[in-house]
């Protein structure tokens, strides 16, 4: 408690709490972490958020009581289990988002809001909200499926490293990203990141134990346009690019394919991604892997 970290306008950090929640800080940005306490089924969280833009993923606990809650001068937003946004502006204005899972908000001015999954409110400086509006974070994204037992991580060229891991833990670590959570017997993996800039999106993947000594899988790569920026709802008019790929791994082999993409800028909310092609696969070491992802320890043992 009481710690300050500041990001300078080249640098990225993600914070990873005991219970596995991770908080990342974008670029220029400034947080005090005011309260900090609770075991392996609560927690009660409180980080005052300056100026800049974060983004959260908060592991969901047994505990109705569990609290995590970003702070700003005018408005106080709380949230559970779910992967969230939030920004100060220089003007003070104070802005949330959430992409899965639900917020409330309650401001200086005594105003209070609900938020769910793909919506967005500001506080202005003086406390009072605006009306939600829906929320993407970029004009356009990548988003991968897989079949198969493996996990998959894709690594933004931002550092964040977005998918699942052993044992099921859901990492969503670059802004606006969207990881759906494992379901154990399900058809498979699906996350999308923001096509947010130029470079190399890395796919990680790794044989999960049931792959033994061998296993097929198989991949999809969509880059999309969003649905507010396209209009429609529908993948199919919003595609823009698409590479499926397939290959064989065993349990604990990793295997990686490089995304290529390229993106131009468009105008709110940003870039519009203009081509993306794949590299064939290659294999990864656990040492060399570029997913770099810590897993807390209580986090992993509630979902083995």
């Amino acid at each position: 408690m009481g710690d300050r970290l500041i990001t300078g306008p080249d640098s990225n950090a993600v914070l990873t709490f005991f219970e596995g929640s991770t908080f990342t800080l974008t670029p220029n940005t400034d947080i005090v972490v005011e309260r900090l306490q609770g075991d392996a089924e609560s927690r009660d969280f409180s980080l005052r958020l300056n100026v800049g833009t974060i983004w959260a993923r908060v592991a969901s606990l047994v505990s109705p009581a569990a609290r995590f809650e970003v702070k700003a001068s005018n408005a106080v937003a709380v949230v559970r289990g779910s992967q969230i946004g939030a920004r100060v502006l220089a003007d003070g204005s104070f802005q949330c988002w959430t992409r899965e899972g639900a917020m409330s908000i309650e401001t200086s001015a005594g105003q209070h809001a609900s938020l769910v999954a793909g919506e967005t409110v500001v506080v202005q400086p003086d406390g009072q909200l605006s009306a939600n509006r829906p929320f993407e974070p970029a004009a356009s994204l990548v988003r991968i499926t897989t079949s198969g037992p493996v996990w998959a991580v894709l690594v933004h060229p931002d550092g964040g490293a977005n998918g699942v891991v052993e044992p099921g833990v859901t990492v969503s670590q670059t802004f606006g990203a969207l990881v759906s959570p494992f379901q154990r017997g399900g058809e498979g993996l699906a996350f999308e990141v923001p096509a947010s800039q130029s470079g190399t999106y890395t796919l990680v993947l790794e044989g999960r134990a049931e792959a033994a000594d061998g296993a097929d899988f198989g991949l999809v790569a969509a880059a999309l346009l969003a649905p507010i920026y396209a209009g429609t709802p529908d993948a199919t008019a919003r595609l823009l690019a698409r590479e499926e790929l397939a290959g064989r791994v065993a349990a604990g082999e990793r295997v990686a394919f490089d995304l290529h993409v390229d993106v131009v800028f468009a105008s709110d909310p940003g870039t519009l991604l203009t081509s993306m092609t794949a590299s064939a696969p290659y294999a990864v070491g656990e040492a060399l892997g570029p997913a770099k992802v810590y897993v807390s320890p209580l986090e992993a043992a509630r979902l083995a």
